[in-house]
C-alpha cells in the first residue's frame, strides 16, 4: 500500500459509529484491518461530543486518524480525515487558498482582500510543501473524485505537479518525488 487514505477513511466511518457512545476517556476499540491498534478518545467540548480515532502499526506510528463530533442531544454528526501516511509523508487536513491566490503578481494584491479558504484539502512536508486537493462534491460518488497534487518551495513557488488524477497516483508521485529530492541532497 502506498498510502493510507483507505484506512483513514475506514476510521472515519468509526469515528461517526462512535460518536454517540456514553463512554468518555481513550479505550481500544476493533480495528477496520489486521495487525493495527485503533483507539477511541472521547471527549465532550463546546456543547458537542468528539471522537478522535486513531491506528497505529506498534505504539509510535501513526498511519491515520478521523474525527467526528455530533452535537450534545443530537443532531447533525460532522466528520473528517485528520490525518494519513504515504511512506516518510504524512498527509495533515488543511483549508487551503486555491492555487491562484499564491500565484497572484504583486501589483494585482489588494491587502484588504482576505484570502479565500475554500478548499479543504491536505498537506505534507518534505523536501517540499506539498498539497493535495480533490475536488469531490457533497452528494456526488466519491470514487469519481479527481486529485490535483501541488508543490511548493522558496526557489520554485507553487506548481501543480499532478492534475484530474486518481489518490494513488498522487500520493505514488509525491513519494517519487521525494526519493528523487533525497537521492540529490
Amino acid at each position: 500500500m502506498s498510502h493510507t487514505y483507505r484506512l483513514a477513511a475506514q476510521l472515519q466511518a468509526l469515528a461517526i459509529d462512535n460518536v454517540d457512545r456514553p463512554v468518555f476517556g481513550t479505550h481500544r476499540i476493533p480495528s477496520p484491518q489486521h495487525g493495527i491498534i485503533t483507539t477511541a478518545r472521547h471527549r465532550q467540548r463546546n456543547g458537542e461530543h468528539a471522537v478522535l480515532v486513531i491506528a497505529r502499526d506498534d505504539a509510535t506510528h501513526v498511519l491515520a486518524a478521523a474525527v467526528a463530533t455530533a452535537p450534545i442531544g443530537g443532531g447533525i454528526i460532522d466528520s473528517h480525515i485528520a490525518q494519513f501516511r504515504s511512506a516518510a509523508l504524512v498527509w495533515k487536513r488543511t483549508i487551503t487558498p486555491p492555487a491562484h491566490w499564491w500565484q497572484r503578481s504583486a501589483a494585482t494584491i489588494d491587502t484588504a482582500e482576505p484570502a479565500p479558504r475554500d478548499r479543504i484539502g491536505f498537506t505534507a512536508t518534505g523536501s517540499a510543501e506539498y498539497f493535495l486537493n480533490h475536488d469531490w462534491i457533497p452528494g456526488s460518488d466519491p470514487r469519481n473524485t479527481h486529485w490535483t497534487l501541488s508543490s511548493w518551495t522558496p526557489a520554485h513557488g507553487l506548481h501543480v505537479l499532478l492534475s484530474g488524477t486518481d489518490i494513488d497516483a498522487a500520493t505514488r508521485h509525491a513519494i517519487t518525488v521525494e526519493t528523487r529530492a533525497a537521492s540529490v541532497a
